[in-house]
Order: C-alpha cells, then sequence, then structure tokens
C-alpha cells in the first residue's frame, strides 16, 4: 500500500518512515510549512504547569532562553507522542491524556485542580483547551510559540501520484492540513480526484473539510497509531 502524508515537516517524514518499517510506501507531502514565533520571555511567575498540544511544541520549547525554569514545570500532554518528546526534550515531569484535547482537559482537571497553566501553542489550533478548562474553574494562557501556513502547490510527484491512481490513501492529521490538501488540488484543477481517493483522518474534526468531496475515514482513537492501522489495513 502507498499513503500519501499531509502533515507538516519534521513530523511528515517520521511517519513516513514508520509507514515503510511497516511494510508500507510512503509519499510526503506537507500541506502547511511552519515556523517558529515563540515570545523571548515568558510570564512565568504565577505559572504552575504546561498544557501541550503538539509534539513540535517540544522543539520550540528546547532552545528557548528559559528553558531551565520551563523544564521545572510539570507537563500535561495532549498523547503518549507529544509526551515522549518533551521528555526527550529535557522535562521530567510528563503525563499524557492519551487522546484529544477534550481529555487533556480532563487530566489536567484531575491532576492539577488549581493553578495556571502555560499552553505554548499554534497560531491556529483545533479545540478549545483554555475554554474547556474555563468551565472547569482552572486558568490556562494560550501563548503562541509558531504558525503554520498553506502550501499552494502540491509537490509533483505527490500531484501525478493522485492523477495516475498509485496512491492507496490520504492520510489527513488536522482540519487545517485538510483545508491546504483540497486548496492544492483546486489549484491543479484535480479537486475531482477526491472522489477516487482513499482519505483516512485523525478525527472527525481534521476531515470536515473533505467530507463534501469524498468518504472520509476516521480513526477510532484520536492518535497515530489508530490512523496507520486504520489505513494500513485498509488498503
Amino acid at each position: 500500500m502507498r499513503l500519501l502524508v499531509t502533515r507538516p515537516q519534521p513530523e511528515c517524514r517520521k511517519t513516513a518512515e514508520r509507514i515503510r518499517a511497516l511494510g508500507g510506501e510512503a509519499v510526503e507531502a506537507p500541506m502547511l510549512e511552519t515556523r517558529a514565533c515563540a515570545p523571548l520571555r515568558f510570564v512565568l511567575a504565577a505559572v504552575t504547569g504546561l498544557a501541550v498540544t503538539s509534539r513540535r511544541v517540544a522543539g520550540i520549547l528546547k532552545e528557548h532562553p528559559q528553558i531551565s525554569i520551563l523544564r521545572a514545570l510539570p507537563v500535561f500532554a495532549v498523547g503518549d507522542r507529544t509526551a515522549a518528546a518533551m521528555t526527550s526534550a529535557g522535562f521530567e515531569k510528563v503525563v499524557s491524556a492519551d487522546g484529544d484535547v477534550l481529555a487533556l482537559a480532563g487530566l489536567i482537571a484531575a491532576r492539577q485542580p488549581e493553578g495556571h497553566l502555560l499552553y505554548p501553542c499554534a497560531r491556529d489550533r483545533s479545540g478549545d483547551l483554555e475554554g474547556d478548562l474555563a468551565a472547569r474553574g482552572l486558568r490556562c494562557d494560550p501563548v503562541i510559540i509558531y504558525e503554520a501556513n498553506p502550501v499552494e502547490q502540491m509537490p509533483a510527484v505527490a500531484l501525478d501520484g493522485l492523477r495516475d491512481g498509485d496512491i492507496d490513501g490520504v492520510l489527513i492529521y488536522s482540519r487545517r492540513s485538510a483545508e491546504a490538501f483540497l486548496s492544492a488540488l483546486e489549484n491543479a484543477d484535480s479537486a475531482g480526484l477526491l472522489k477516487k481517493i482513499r482519505t483516512f483522518a485523525i478525527s472527525p474534526q481534521a476531515g470536515e473539510p473533505l467530507a463534501d468531496y469524498t468518504c472520509v475515514e476516521t480513526a477510532a482513537h484520536p492518535t497515530e497509531d489508530a490512523l496507520l492501522k486504520l489505513a494500513l489495513n485498509s488498503c
């Protein structure tokens, strides 16, 4: 089976390597380009923990001037891979919600019902962690540390593979990636290809922009393991 991976680099390459290790083929076609934009200093005086919903946060914080202070804080990660990335970046007190943003809010409420969390995040993100926590009486301040911008043109190898029927399925990891994927197809006058392409999304929200164009199959759990299991067992 040959799968098209649409997530940004370097995650796109890592996912492609996982697919190849599992016996499949992968075509890398990141639909978003990311740029770090973290502030030089975080206001940390009252912060009692970090909320993290992306592995990308680990690499950015690792290079931050306040990293020694940040590493002393407990980390609440949305999933196991995000937790592993934070641990690899030197954070020692890391727990995983092993789920989505709602699961993370529940974990934080159970583990740290009092305090003030810093939420280093993307400019555009899915879910409303700060709102979910506010409803539970908890404070969570989002601070933008990176942004992801859509790629206007799909790589030629990916577009040719889709047109020739050489790609068995497309992996969608976020709503914005799905929107960028659709836009790139429209720019190439190839949106009609979606009717012929099996599309696998990590969550209903991620796949929603494509729902009017194709039947989107959704992973049983919002994790990469569940998404790859779905795609590799289906193709």
